[in-house]
């Protein structure tokens, strides 16, 4: 079964098909993720948060539209991948953004 009729038997709601679908993409998305993410926890959590988005959304993707498969895959996974860093930001001061007191004795 080529590309084309299996996203069209997910859509129409086929397991089979989505089975078929992660199994063909699984590899190329976890490689990305792990290429943007340098940890390969991470990268495994991020492939299968991808997959979770795509079986959900299976509908949206436009079969006749000027984007492959591929490219909706990798885009869902750099989206997943910027979701979780919006999720964990972590703050960083600089110690110059400290004002510090010029009459402090440091001595003890």
């Amino acid at each position: 079964m080529d590309e084309y009729s299996l996203i069209v038997s997910a859509q129409n709601g086929e397991k089979e098909a989505f089975q078929r679908l992660i199994a063909l993409y699984y590899p190329y998305i976890s490689k990305f993720l792990m290429k943007l993410c340098k940890d390969e926890i991470l990268s495994e959590d991020l492939t299968q948060d991808t997959f979770v988005k795509l079986i959900r959304g299976i509908d949206h993707f436009d079969i006749h539209g000027r984007a492959s498969f591929s490219t909706y895959a990798t885009t869902a996974a750099r989206n997943c991948y910027i979701d979780y860093l919006r999720r964990n930001k972590q703050i960083y001061l600089s110690i110059e953004e400290f004002e510090i007191e010029s009459n402090i004795d440091l001595q003890m």
